[in-house]
């Protein structure tokens, strides 16, 4: 892998979050989690956050609550495979409690996980993903890939960069402004009755 590398992320940066919990009873497997700080300006993406533990559902919890609370997401990503999906409704509700605004977006993943790894490879070598050298995991996991043992730390990050992407492009189809299909629906009926 070509990585490249920054010392000082941008100030004005949009945030994405992405959070790939271990499946159920895969105690040696890591819950990765990612924050992605996005300039739109420059057209860059600064990995903030890459962090890689093997957590307990509490602790993965406390743990996307407290990272939305100092980075303020405008999503957050979260994949519902391996029968992790009843942790949204858990994070939502301790999110609230703790009076923090959750966009949390469940996400199956149905692409096979080696093609998503790879869709990084260009971003990455091109300098439109930007990694900070102490994110020690997730640079020996892209290195390793795909021979390695883990990848879920390039799988996390792949994650986040996507959802950033997704609402990039949903936001440009719009114009920029938010779109209300029932509203445009009703638009349509009234033109096609007239």
């Amino acid at each position: 892998e070509n990585i490249q590398f920054y010392k000082n992320e941008s100030n004005s940066l949009e945030c994405y979050g992405w959070c790939d919990p271990a499946g159920n009873g895969k105690k040696s497997d890591f819950t990765s989690t990612t924050i992605l700080g996005i300039d739109k300006h420059e057209r860059k993406a600064y990995v903030l956050i890459s962090d890689n533990r093997v957590l307990s559902s509490r602790q993965i919890i406390d743990n996307v609550v407290d990272l939305q609370r100092r980075f303020r997401c405008k999503k957050f990503g979260f994949e519902t495979n391996g029968g992790q999906f009843h942790l949204k409704n858990w994070l939502l509700e301790a999110a609230f409690d703790a009076g923090v605004h959750m966009p949390l977006k469940g996400h199956h993943n149905s692409k096979n996980k080696e093609d998503r790894i790879e869709s990084l490879e260009l971003p990455i070598e091109n300098g439109q993903i930007l990694l900070h050298e102490d994110q020690v995991i997730l640079i020996q996991q892209l290195e390793d890939f795909p021979e390695g043992l883990n990848d879920d730390a390039p799988d996390s990050l792949e994650g986040c960069y996507m959802l950033s992407r997704l609402a990039k492009q949903k936001s440009e189809k719009s114009g920029g402004a938010r779109t209300n299909r029932r509203a445009i629906r009703g638009q349509n009926e009234r033109r096609r009755n007239h």
